[in-house]
């Protein structure tokens, strides 16, 4: 009998702790970035200064072949939080500038991507578990 106790504690402990992971607590992305574009070079754009300048950042989910515009932030920004999270499996993201070139054309930044694994659900539970007392 203690040895079964000991057991179930035990199989109790290993249950908690494989819930508590944080696979599976995952609720958003968090996406980071620098912006490397100097400010007197490529400033953002205003509505008097329409060349020469960055629109905003572009962040895309391009695991498809059709790209899904994820958000639009402004060119100072530094990061985005994508909640909540999309369906498991390895995303693909893409980053870029939309930018006005010298003569106000529109024009982008080569991209830049990023590979996440989403986490899918946990596993269902072992089947077959019997505890004999003897």
């Amino acid at each position: 009998m203690k040895n079964l106790i000991v057991l179930v504690a035990l199989a109790l402990v290993a249950l908690v702790a494989f819930a508590a992971s944080p696979a599976f607590a995952a609720t958003e992305v968090v996406f980071a970035w620098t912006n490397p574009n100097s400010a007197t070079v490529w400033p953002a754009c205003t509505a008097t200064l329409t060349t020469m300048c960055l629109v905003n950042v572009e962040l895309e989910d391009v695991t498809s072949p059709t790209s899904v515009v994820i958000a639009t932030p402004a060119p100072a920004s530094t990061g985005y939080t994508l909640t909540p999270l999309p369906a498991a499996g390895v995303r693909t993201y893409a980053l870029f500038y939309n930018a006005k070139d010298a003569t106000g054309a529109a024009t982008v930044s080569p991209q830049s991507t990023v590979a996440v694994t989403i986490p899918g659900t946990p596993p269902v539970a072992p089947a077959g578990f019997t505890a004999t007392i003897k």
